[in-house]
């Protein structure tokens, strides 16, 4: 009887041990299954990470941008090669082993990446730089401040509302003096009519009148830079560079874009960000940036020319462009200073004997006088001093003797306090550039700039990514197969 029960105990705890042992092995599976997809899940992550840890050094030791350079250091750029980075550090977290040479035992979940596909990148100039540009604006707002964009700004305003940034004084400047000259010729032709009639014919016109006022438009022919730059400051750059082969000149890679959900870098205070950017981040005449072989590289983001030289050239005709208007809107609204220039002109009437000249011969020596004034203040600004925006009697530095000589007299001024100096020049002018300009260009100095570092020849800004979608394939030696989908970004 005993040995019966026995049997019995035997035969139940053979079933037992048959379904405990099912028991076991599904648990074991499952938890196979779980810890396959954990850690897939937490090798992905680190995986992307490490993708997102090989910024490009260069890039954010100069400009603080976070981007990876898909040339990684070779002639042309690949998102296959992040892709390729991407699934190698899949596999060294998978199997440690075999990159580390460490002893490991039974790998319970033997899992291996067999194939990784970005889907999804986003290119620094794509859609005029919007990526790029989207750091630098976050750079400013958490660094710097814009005080001077305030200023800038409000030059600006003051320009407009006064309408110098439309006005062509240069066009009334030569319409005035064609009327004066063809009045003159007209009274040149009565004066010979007058002596042929009186039998005086060998008498000639009087040609001194005292007032050489074709010697200061003349003088315009030595250019904005031979009249106002000092003998210290006459040593400029000569450096040119390759445009033809920087991103504004090239056609650029192309990338999935921008995310929908990602806002735009626009907007007047945003661009104001942005020109903020460029302030601190580029040099230019006065203050060049020590690493970069460009010296005026704000006057680039200006004129986009291949020549320092001709940058520089540029930016200073349209500093006095601009103060031609502002000075000669205040001669004409000043009577002191009309009223010498109408008494010059009156002398001068009189010499030719024609009062009726003294209207059209005012105009012209106030707008001359205009331009002696804005050559000296082009002067002030290169040598680092500022001027005033609007002038008045006290912060006007050409006086009405100094006129036909003013050439001599350009380092003789008083200098200002407050005002405008060249950077806040810069900045203006930046504020009325298109910025998809600006965005071009700024891709041009930074691929210059780069370039001209070690191990950086090949360096082109649409190589480089901000973000990426990446969908991973992963194997188990257990016949499991798991695919995830990530999506990672620099913020």
């Amino acid at each position: 009887m005993k040995k019966q029960k026995s049997g019995y105990i035997t035969v139940y705890l053979s079933l037992m041990l048959g379904i405990m042992m099912g028991l076991f092995l599904i648990i074991l599976e499952g938890v196979r299954m779980h810890t396959i997809r954990l850690e897939t899940e937490c090798v992905t992550d680190m995986a992307m990470d490490s993708c997102l840890a090989e910024y490009h050094r260069e890039l954010l030791e100069q400009y603080d941008l976070f981007f990876i350079d898909t040339s990684y250091g070779t002639k042309y750029p690949s998102i296959a090669r992040t892709e390729n980075h991407l699934l190698t550090y899949m596999n060294s977290n998978f199997q440690p082993e075999k990159y580390l040479n460490i002893p490991r035992g039974k790998n319970l979940t033997d899992l291996h990446a067999k194939d990784a596909e970005i889907l999804f990148a986003t290119i620094a100039s794509d859609q005029d730089g919007l990526p790029w540009k989207r750091q630098a604006v976050r750079y400013v707002k958490n660094k710097l401040g814009i005080g001077l964009m305030e200023r800038a700004a409000s030059y600006k305003e003051t320009m407009e509302e006064n309408g110098w940034d439309k006005r062509d004084v240069e066009l009334e400047w030569r319409q005035a003096q064609k009327e004066m000259n063809e009045a003159i010729e007209q009274r040149r032709q009565q004066w010979e009519k007058e002596m042929e009639e009186v039998g005086e014919e060998g008498k000639e016109f009087p040609e001194d009148t005292g007032l050489s006022l074709k010697e200061i438009w003349d003088s315009r022919d030595e250019g904005i830079l031979g009249l106002a730059l000092s003998g210290e400051n006459r040593q400029l750059s000569t450096v040119k560079i390759p445009v033809e082969e920087l991103a504004s000149h090239r056609r650029l890679l192309v990338g999935s874009g921008v995310p929908q959900w990602q806002s735009k870098a626009d907007g007047v205070l945003d661009k104001g960000l942005l020109v903020t950017y460029f302030m601190e981040k580029c040099g230019r005449y006065g203050n060049p940036k020590e690493t970069s072989k460009m010296s005026y590289q704000l006057e680039y983001l200006l004129h986009g020319e291949d020549r320092d030289l001709d940058n520089l050239r540029q930016t200073a005709e349209q500093i006095l462009w601009f103060r031609q208007a502002a000075n000669a809107s205040y001669l004409f609204s000043d009577s002191q200073k009309k009223g010498q220039a109408e008494a010059a002109a009156s002398a001068a009437a009189f010499i030719l004997m024609t009062p009726e000249l003294k209207e059209v011969i005012t105009p012209v020596i106030l707008f001359s006088w205009s331009y002696a004034e804005s050559v000296k203040d082009v002067r002030m600004l290169l040598d680092g001093k500022k001027i005033a925006v609007v002038k008045d009697s006290e912060s006007w530095n050409t006086p009405f003797y100094h006129l036909l000589t003013f050439k001599a007299h350009l380092g003789e001024y008083k200098e200002c306090e407050s005002g405008m100096d060249y950077e806040d020049f810069l900045a203006m002018f930046l504020l009325m550039k298109k910025e998809n300009m600006l965005s071009w260009r700024m891709e041009d100095i930074m691929e210059w700039d780069i370039r001209n570092t070690p191990g950086n020849s090949n360096f082109r800004i649409d190589g480089c990514i901000a973000n990426i979608r990446a969908k991973i394939a992963v194997t188990s030696g257990y016949g499991y197969e798991y695919e995830i989908d990530r999506y990672y970004q620099y913020e």
